[in-house]
């Protein structure tokens, strides 16, 4: 297997900072992606009914007045609604074949033009990974269930979009969330090894995994030879949980479907 380095640094720093997360890919099938937070929407410093339990999540301000009325359709259920917002659950498009309400994603649209999608707060961050567009792009890209449930409402509200502002309302002092995702082809397997540097505060570390194929093996999603999630994979599932993963030590992450590590954390 090839090796190669990298030396990720926040994006909004990328020319200046070069320790952040310290990652060894073992082949170029593992692809990473960094998001950094932005602050605390502005609406949400007031408290507002059914806002109470929100996770990480995914805002933008259009600056539009939004009708609500437009956007009947798009919740699967309506929790709350008065005449200045509405709050429900959104289906994702692609995430049909899940069979539940796992992969509704929450969304609070105001009439003054703010958007907020977002997981509850007992959510691993994950589950936000959109597996099966990494999928999609053969492992060359990680994008979010939050992005995509974000195009739907901002289209049906009727107002332009823009790349949404990422926060999480549990971890208020965190700066970042990397993603570093593991793309295999059907009975293959792929790892890479991930150290933490002591010098940022992290917040939560959890898994990913995601079976497309239909093959002949069971899955699984090892750290340092042990395996965390194995054989409860089946054929069209994604499963997500968290996993400790210590600071200052090299981790080997082994995984034989797609699948792999959400980390967030505050930088220095």
């Amino acid at each position: 297997m090839n090796r190669r380095n990298l030396f990720l640094a926040a994006s909004s720093m990328i020319a200046a900072v070069l320790l952040m997360l310290i990652l060894s890919l073992d082949t170029n099938a593992s692809h990473n992606s960094t998001i950094a937070f932005g602050a605390q929407p502005a609406f949400a410093s007031v408290p507002t009914a059914g806002l109470s339990d929100v996770g990480v999540s995914a805002y933008l301000d259009t600056g539009q007045t939004i009708d609500l009325d437009d956007l009947i359709g798009t919740f699967e259920i309506i929790e709350d609604q008065t005449a200045d917002y509405i709050i429900g659950s959104v289906a994702l498009p692609d995430y049909e074949d899940q069979q539940d309400e796992t992969f509704h994603v929450h969304a609070y649209v105001s009439t003054d033009g703010w958007l907020l999608v977002y997981f509850m707060d007992d959510t691993p961050v994950s589950k936000i990974i959109d597996w099966k567009a990494y999928v999609n792009s053969s492992g060359s890209s990680i994008t979010t269930l939050l992005e995509l449930a974000m195009v739907k409402v901002a289209g049906d509200a009727g107002v332009g979009y823009e790349q949404p502002t990422y926060y999480d309302f549990r971890y208020p002092n965190a700066t970042h969330m990397m993603f570093i995702g593991d793309f295999t082809e059907p009975a293959d397997y792929d790892s890479f090894r991930i150290e933490l540097p002591s010098s940022n505060t992290y917040y939560e570390s959890s898994w990913g995994l995601y079976r497309p194929y239909q093959c002949c093996f069971a899955t699984f999603w090892k750290i340092d030879g042990t395996i965390v999630i194995g054989s409860e994979i089946n054929t069209g599932d994604i499963g997500w949980g968290s996993v400790d993963v210590s600071e200052n030590h090299e981790h080997l992450i082994e995984i034989n479907t797609t699948g792999g590590l959400a980390i967030v954390y505050k930088e220095g």
